[in-house]
This record gives C-alpha cells, sequence and structure tokens, in this order.
C-alpha cells in the first residue's frame, strides 16, 4: 500500500488539526490508549506509531520489535484521532482510535495485506481502506502506462484506453465510499472517507457532494463536538460556503449576454495576453482546463482532430500548478491556441472571479466577447459554427 498517496489525499486538505499533546510510557495508567499485537517474520524491523495532522504526521513513538514479534505502545491521546502504525516502508495501517482503546494488530511481514488482522477498531473502515489501496495500486499501474505511451505514436489510444479504465475505477472506489458514509455517518472514520482521494481526483467534490458535508456535520455533532477533527470539518464547511456564494457570484457575473471580464495572464513565453486583445474573431472560445485533468485533455485533442481550433480564437486558461506539466501537455496537444497560466491552480484570482471549481470549463464568445454559451460539448461547437 501506499502511504504517500494516503498523506497527500488528507494533507491537502485545508484543516488546521490541534496538535494532541502524546505521552508514551511504559507505566499502565488510567485512560492509557494501547496499540499491541505481534508480527511475523519482522527480522527485528522497528514499527512506528504516527498520530495524523495535516500538516505532518507526529511520532507518538518507535519500538524494535521483541524476539517473539511482539510489540506495545502506550499513550494517552487527548481526544479520539486518526493514527498510522508504520513497518518497513510500504507496510502501514490507518486506525481510528478512540481514547482509552486497546487494539490488537497481527500479521506476518511476508504478507502484509493479505494477512493482517486487527481487533478493537472499526473493522468497516478497514475493510475500505483495503478497497482503496487495491485501486490506488491499479492506478499507479494505469499512471505508470500513461507516461510510458506520453510520446510514441499510439498516445491518443493509449490515453483514452487509460481514462476509460481509470474512469470505472473512480465510481466503483466513490460507490463504496458513498455507502459508507450513509452506513456509518455517526462515526469519525467518515472524514477520512470524506476527504479521500484517487490519484488526484478527491471522491467526493466539496461542492459537488456538499450535502455530505453537512450530514457528517449534523451526525458528529453529538459525539464530537470537541474533538479537533470534527471542529475542522465544520470549518471546512464554512470554507465551502464561501465558496459557493463566490460561485452564485460568478455566475451573475457570467450570465448569457453579458461582457465577458477581461484576464490578463502570461503565455509560455512570460508575455501578458489579455481575453481583451486576444479575443477579436467572430467566434471566440475560452478554455479552462488543467493537465492532469483526462477531460480537459479528451476536449482539447477533439478540437484539434475536429478542426475547431482553426475556426476559433481561443485563450486557454491553465488550472495547472507546476510549469513543467503545463508546457509539456501544451506540446503534446499541439493545440492552436493562447495558452496561458498563472501556476496557481485553483487559488488562482481567476478562479474565483469565473468560480471555477473544476475543469475543463469553456464560454463561447462573439466579437463583442459577449457570452452566447457556456460548456458546450465538441458537437455542440462543430453546429454552431457550420
Amino acid at each position: 500500500m501506499k502511504l504517500a498517496y494516503f498523506c497527500k489525499a488528507y494533507f491537502l486538505l485545508t484543516f488546521v488539526f490541534v496538535i494532541a499533546f502524546l505521552n508514551s510510557c511504559t507505566d499502565s495508567g488510567k485512560g492509557d490508549t494501547i496499540v499491541h499485537g505481534q508480527f511475523k517474520n519482522t527480522n527485528g524491523e522497528i514499527i512506528s506509531l504516527y498520530e495524523l495532522n495535516v500538516e505532518k504526521m507526529k511520532t507518538i513513538d518507535s519500538v524494535v520489535v521483541a524476539a517473539d514479534g511482539s510489540f506495545e505502545f502506550r499513550f494517552t491521546p487527548k481526544d479520539d484521532g486518526f493514527f498510522v502504525l508504520r513497518t518497513g516502508k510500504n507496510k502501514y495501517l490507518k486506525l481510528i482510535i478512540q481514547k482509552g482503546e486497546t487494539v490488537k494488530v497481527a500479521a506476518d511481514c511476508k504478507s502484509f495485506d493479505e494477512t493482517v488482522q486487527i481487533d478493537g477498531v472499526n473493522k468497516n473502515f478497514y475493510a475500505w481502506d483495503k478497497e482503496l489501496s487495491v485501486a490506488m495500486g491499479k492506478v499507479d499501474e494505469l499512471s505508470k502506462v500513461f507516461m510510458k505511451a506520453q510520446y510514441q505514436p499510439d498516445f491518443i489510444r493509449v490515453r483514452d484506453s487509460v481514462a476509460q479504465v481509470y474512469k470505472v475505477l473512480y465510481n466503483d472506489m466513490r460507490n463504496k465510499s458513498i455507502d459508507y458514509i450513509q452506513n456509518n455517518a455517526t462515526d469519525l472514520s467518515s472524514i477520512l472517507v470524506l476527504n479521500a482521494f484517487l490519484g488526484t481526483d478527491q471522491l467526493f467534490h466539496p461542492i459537488d457532494d456538499y450535502s455530505y458535508f453537512v450530514l457528517l456535520d449534523s451526525c458528529l455533532a453529538l459525539q464530537y463536538k470537541n474533538n479537533p477533527h470534527y471542529l475542522d470539518h465544520k470549518r471546512r464547511i464554512e470554507d465551502i460556503e464561501k465558496k459557493l456564494a463566490s460561485k452564485k457570484k460568478a455566475e451573475a457575473l457570467l450570465q448569457i449576454g453579458n461582457v465577458f471580464p477581461d484576464i490578463h495572464l502570461q503565455d509560455i513565453e512570460g508575455l501578458r495576453l489579455s481575453v481583451n486583445e486576444e479575443m477579436n474573431g467572430e467566434f471566440n472560445l475560452v478554455l479552462v482546463w488543467a493537465s492532469e485533468s483526462p477531460q480537459s485533455r479528451r476536449f482539447m485533442h477533439d478540437l484539434k482532430v475536429t478542426g475547431l481550433d482553426k475556426k476559433l480564437s481561443i485563450y486557454a486558461i491553465s488550472m495547472d500548478r507546476n510549469p513543467a506539466m503545463w508546457k509539456n501537455a501544451v506540446l503534446v496537444e499541439d493545440l492552436d491556441a493562447k495558452h496561458v497560466c498563472d501556476g496557481m491552480g485553483f487559488d488562482s484570482p481567476v478562479a474565483e472571479l469565473l468560480g471555477l471549481d473544476k475543469v475543463p470549463v469553456n464560454y463561447l464568445l462573439d466579437i463583442d466577447r459577449k457570452i452566447l454559451a457556456k460548456n458546450l460539448t465538441i458537437q455542440e461547437l462543430e453546429v454552431l459554427l457550420k
């Protein structure tokens, strides 16, 4: 299993968790939380226990496994929380532990994922987590196939095939996550499920899936009202509500018939290009995209192969943060467009101005830069431009 993926999924959130004071000791005491067990074939390895916080993982303690494979951690957390038990490079477990709980873990380190057994924690969460880890492994393999084919003659075919397989994986994992939240809405673990990623994609979109965030808020409030993870969940809901208000404001600004706002961004050569100066054709298209978005790449590809990029003046705004990935995607897609990017991703002022929370998005403008239509498909563009 890939620990980096889970860390990325949890650490990308805009939470600010209160770091719990954790005291590792050998003396038992009232309120102690215990994580213990026995691992076979450890070869004297070190086992570490971490608490998950937003910006980093805080080490609780590390112990050398005893000759018989046994180990034990004792500590006193301030509240229920999220933890990681790790041995070796890619052998780890995510644990949701209640204060004062005793958790027992057993596994054979030669076949860790297949043999691990846990007593004293939410087994439903562990089953979901295993499903996510399997899906992540498949996404890793798809990524390797995609990268290997990037400069090959059949890249388009491979890219489309990878996108289709990924879509099936994503939808399957999302459906399982929806089921988990609906059946475990009163369990703190649902916060982790709600904020999980598959690859670079969130399983739950903060705007589109706002109702799930509200559901957890109402279901966790009674039992966890003072828990730092729940309090940060509430703060995140406040952030989402601000974005919803911004999106509503953008929708009013970008109504059909309104003049599209002037935007100034730098192109690949560092020249500042504006919508007002570049969008002066009979038909103009402002396209917002990102190199890591398969839907964006497919739309750009279809604009190219249908010849629509020759019939439109295109101002292509990238939401990429990585300049190298943006420039490489521009080179690969070879779309006839004015390509611009500020490298700020969805933190860009442009994203706030346009109320963006996902890509691709497009706006069809006339010669006066008035909005004729929004989010047209390739087929709709072909009909309009005949």
